[in-house]
C-alpha cells in the first residue's frame, strides 16, 4: 500500500485493490506522464515496493548462478547459463512436465552450489 501511495504522490493514477484481490497486479494510468517521468516515479518509490524493488546482482551472486547452472547440466538437467541484462538475471524457460524428475534430481545434487 505504501508503494501505491508513493506512486500516487509522484502523479501516477494507481487504483486501490478491491476487497478479495491480492493487490500484487496493478494497472497504472500515467495520464500525460512520459515514459521517462513514469520511470522516475518508480525509481523514487522503489524502496517502498514489496521486497524493496529490483536490486542489481553482485558479481558473486552472478557467479553462483552460473555455477548452479553448470552443476545442473553436470547432473543431467539441461539448464542454460543465466543471461544478465540491466543488472538482473533473465528467467529460465518454462520446464516441460517430463523434465521435472531430472530437474528434481539435479537440483538436489546442486543444493549447496549457487545458494
Amino acid at each position: 500500500m505504501e508503494h501505491r501511495k508513493c506512486l500516487r504522490e509522484q502523479g501516477l493514477k494507481i487504483p486501490e485493490p478491491k476487497t478479495g484481490e491480492d493487490g500484487m497486479g496493478v494497472t497504472i494510468d500515467g495520464g500525460s506522464k512520459s515514459r521517462k517521468e513514469m520511470e522516475k516515479a518508480f525509481k523514487a518509490c522503489q524502496d517502498k515496493a514489496v521486497g524493496g524493488g529490483p536490486k542489481e546482482l553482485t558479481q558473486a551472486e552472478k557467479d553462483k548462478m552460473v555455477a548452479f547452472a553448470r552443476c545442473m547440466r553436470k547432473n543431467g538437467f539441461d539448464m542454460p547459463d543465466p543471461k544478465f541484462e540491466g543488472g538482473m538475471a533473465q528467467a529460465m524457460p518454462a520446464m516441460k512436465p517430463q523434465e521435472m524428475k531430472k530437474f528434481e534430481k539435479a537440483n538436489k545434487a546442486c543444493e549447496s552450489v549457487g545458494r
